[in-house]
């Protein structure tokens, strides 16, 4: 027989793998709970009772588990608990409780089955005994009705179905697992149904890591070109509310993924941010005061020449790392579509306008380029954040400084601000907006704030939502959103220049911030983001849209400690500083 050279290559695989130095893990037995004999001591969602226990017709025949649960009292955003196998219930005699990480658990999985009038979307909650910190996973694809459906979550830290560590770390979670709790993201189409639904639980699995033999398994697999999903879900033929804390329930819900060909297209949307801060260089308690006041140093006089022209500005940040996996590289993620919302707190103290206004409107009527705004009212805008004096997004805090070195009291006060609104040139290169009158450019924004039920000029209401399509049809603005979802944390401005006597009397609009006890007390929306974006393949290290043998040759190559940064380093996979065997694990089980 005669091989091409890259069967030659493939036919050698496993012999590369273990002369690259993989070793086997100590190995554990797989442990799956199938609840032959009873509930095994797996609880309802408010813990308070035994599942019922079906000794026939799961999806191998056998038994199962199931519950009830009634959506009457459940609000949208909810994320109801429906099974809990638990340390402190004895639950499987405590099989799952343990360290995942010295146990060599690499995937956790389960059968599900409902008879919810729809699709549903399900979380996977692992905690230690205590129940804090935790990890939730989510199945991207909702759950189809009345059949049985097997989710499987990989373990490992790369894995994007990980939505949040409650502010710890994967090493810290999986160290100390004792609570294991299945659960659901209330839907529009379940808010309030008053129905008795059903839901069944078999096959809860854990499986250990794979020793060299299973690697070398993995080779045989590269060669016989099977294809292994990272999220697997497998169908087999049809045979009162516990929640989660208010905010990870917010973020839940709104977290869905599709397949696509080249990556997996992940829609988010924040109902909170992450940060929001009045950027004012005379704001008494900045990162707490209850709203942000947007308006230019522009009194009857002009403008004021020692502040920025645009005085009164507003930071919105969302923490995305949760969401949207992060560090893969820029080029990894392409942007469909961004929107951000925001709330306005002032009733009837500034004209809509959404349309951008030139910067000759603002001048001097005695100027010769002065020209008559074309409109009434003044457009607010939002933009992407600058930095300087060495803040970056991840280092810059909600309380920062407004500036190094200034002295606002004094009027040393204009172009110091740590944080900035910036556009894009039509070279694609970014400047401070902050004073484009001054400067005399048009400031290209990344989206006017937009309300369909207001006509130009007309007063703006309290409560009104207005609405930033954000262009991600501009190449530069698309790869802003890239390189803030790759440090995950998207950072905007909002600025414009209306006019102001004082920072709390003028024709401005004022913004609700998340302090707010309205949005606390959740009577209000703070600002909002819409997400939808494509993630490229992990291990497509040539970013062809495939995982395959040129992506592999790269690993190999760069096999060992990743160069120094800012240089890249895209064979490393898991983000740990060096290419090694879980990168070229996760490469493989990307394969195709």
């Amino acid at each position: 027989m005669v091989l091409t050279r890259s069967k030659v290559f493939l036919r050698a695989v496993p012999v590369m793998l273990l002369a690259i130095g993989v070793h086997a893990s100590a190995a554990i037995v797989p442990f799956t709970e199938d609840f032959t004999v009873g509930p095994a001591n797996w609880f309802d969602s408010p813990g308070t009772g035994l599942l019922d226990w079906v000794a026939a017709g799961g999806p191998d025949g056998g038994a199962y588990v199931s519950t009830v649960f009634n959506f009457a009292n459940s609000a949208i955003n909810d994320a109801p608990v429906m099974f809990r196998g638990q340390d402190n219930l004895d639950s499987s005699a405590d099989a799952f409780v343990g360290d995942w990480i010295t146990d060599g658990v690499t995937l956790f999985s389960f059968f599900l089955r409902h008879n919810a009038p729809g699709p549903v979307t399900i979380f996977s909650r692992f905690a230690s005994p205590a129940n804090f910190p935790g990890a939730i996973a989510l199945e991207f694809a909702p759950i189809p009705p009345n059949i049985w459906t097997e989710i499987s979550i990989p373990i490992e830290p790369g894995n994007p179905q990980f939505i949040s560590f409650e502010g710890s770390d994967f090493n810290t979670v999986f160290g100390n697992i004792g609570n294991l709790q299945l659960g659901l993201i209330v839907s529009e189409s379940l808010a309030g149904l008053d129905a008795d639904l059903t839901f069944d639980l078999d096959k809860v699995s854990i499986i250990p890591a794979p020793g060299a033999a299973a690697i070398l398994a993995v080779g045989g697999w590269l060669v016989g070109g099977r294809r292994r999903r990272r999220h697997t879900r497998r169908q087999a033929p049809p045979a009162r509310s516990a929640r989660m804390p208010g905010p990870l329930a917010a973020a839940l819900l709104t977290v869905a993924g599709v397949a696509s060909a080249s990556g997996e297209v992940i829609q988010v949307s924040f109902q909170t941010p992450t940060l929001d801060r009045w950027m004012y260089p005379f704001n008494s308690n900045p990162g707490f005061r209850e709203f942000a006041s947007i308006f230019g140093a522009l009194n009857a006089q002009g403008f004021v020449p020692e502040f920025d022209n645009r005085d009164g500005q507003m930071i919105i940040g969302f923490d995305t790392s949760a969401v949207v996996p992060s560090g893969l590289g820029p080029e990894r993620y392409t942007i469909i579509s961004a929107a951000l919302t925001v709330t306005v707190l002032s009733d009837l103290t500034f004209e809509y306008d959404p349309t951008p206004d030139p910067y000759t409107s603002w001048l001097d009527p005695a100027d010769p380029e002065f020209t008559a705004d074309p409109d009434p009212g003044r457009p607010l805008e939002v933009f992407g954040a600058g930095f300087r004096n060495g803040f970056t997004a991840s280092t810059f805090q909600e309380d920062g400084p407004f500036c190094v070195g200034c002295n606002c009291f004094f009027g040393i006060c204009k172009s110091v601000r740590n944080v900035y609104p910036i556009d894009f040139d039509q070279a694609g290169m970014p400047r401070d907006v902050s004073n484009n009158v001054d400067e005399r450019f048009d400031p290209r924004p990344f989206a006017v704030g937009q309300n369909a039920g207001l006509t130009p000029g007309q007063l703006v209401p309290v409560d009104t939502v207005l609405g930033f399509e954000i262009d991600v049809s501009d190449p530069a603005v698309a790869e802003y959103l890239a390189g803030a979802l790759d440090e995950g944390l998207l950072e905007l401005v909002i600025a414009s220049i209306y006019p102001a006597e004082k920072q709390q009397t003028g024709t401005f609009p004022k913004l609700y911030t998340r302090e707010n006890l309205l949005v606390q007390l959740q009577l209000v929306d703070a600002a909002g983001l819409e997400l939808t974006v494509e993630v490229g393949v992990l291990g497509d290290i040539d970013g062809d849209g495939i995982v395959g043998v040129p992506d592999l040759l790269a690993l190999l190559a760069s096999w060992g400690a990743c160069p120094t940064p800012p240089e890249p380093c895209p064979a490393d996979l898991d983000h740990d500083g060096s290419v090694s065997v879980p990168d070229l694990l996760i490469l493989l089980a990307n394969w195709g």
